[in-house]
Formats: structure tokens, sequence, C-alpha cells
């Protein structure tokens, strides 16, 4: 007999919903609004500026891009490197 073999079938690595909100600062709200025109709006509560997307297929890929946006424009840094400090 041949040992079951495991599914060739490719998989793909990605953050939850919930993970990808821990890795706000505190001190960002979030704000998802499902409906018409999907809309995620994170904000500073710091400074009061607000982003916002509209462009989102999903509460998911909001988060994303929105992180990676935060991100890439030095508006919030590495949240893995700031549990090193």
């Amino acid at each position: 007999l041949a040992p079951a073999s495991i599914s060739s079938t490719p998989g793909y690595s990605a953050f939850t919903i919930a993970e990808l909100g821990e890795m706000f600062p505190n001190f960002w709200t979030l704000k998802w609004q499902k409906g018409q025109g999907n809309h995620i709006a994170v904000m500073d509560e710091s400074t009061g500026k607000e982003y916002h997307d509209r462009e989102v297929e999903n509460e998911a890929d909001a988060r994303a891009k929105m992180l990676i946006y935060l991100l890439e424009n030095n508006l919030i840094s590495h949240p893995v490197s700031e549990d090193k400090d």
C-alpha cells in the first residue's frame, strides 16, 4: 500500500481580520462600512488625521491594504519592530 498523499493543491498563508486589526497601533481607530461601495477608514487619534479607501472588496483586504499604505508611507512603524524595543 502507498502512503496517503498530502494534497498537492498549493496554499497561501494569510492573516485573519483579527490579526490584521492587532497590527495597528492602539491609538489608531478602524471603521469598516459594508454596503454599496465598501469603505474603510482609519484615524490616528493622536493627530486626528484620517485615511480612507473605497476600492475594497472585503474587510480583510481593506485592512491589509490600509496597513500596507500606512507602513509604506511611514505613518506607522512595522508591528514586529515595536515588540523588540
